[in-house]
């Protein structure tokens, strides 16, 4: 439920700020080729927001199976 979900990253979020967008959408596409378990691609996505600085903020991964 996208509702509760930004219920509960609105914790997060301070509540005196300017930031027009306090969240970031990020996509990440192996090669058709490459066949992840959920646990691989939850390991990926957490190195990722590592790297990008992100890895104390709460994260929601989706996987796609339509592309």
């Amino acid at each position: 439920n996208i509702n509760r979900a930004y219920q509960d990253f609105k914790g997060w979020m301070p509540t005196a700020t300017r930031t027009e967008r306090p969240m970031v959408h990020i996509s990440l596409n192996p090669h058709p080729e490459d066949v992840l378990t959920d646990a691989e691609f939850t390991l990926i996505a957490r190195e990722y927001l590592e790297k990008m600085g992100f890895a104390d903020m709460p994260y929601m991964v989706y996987k796609h199976s339509d592309i």
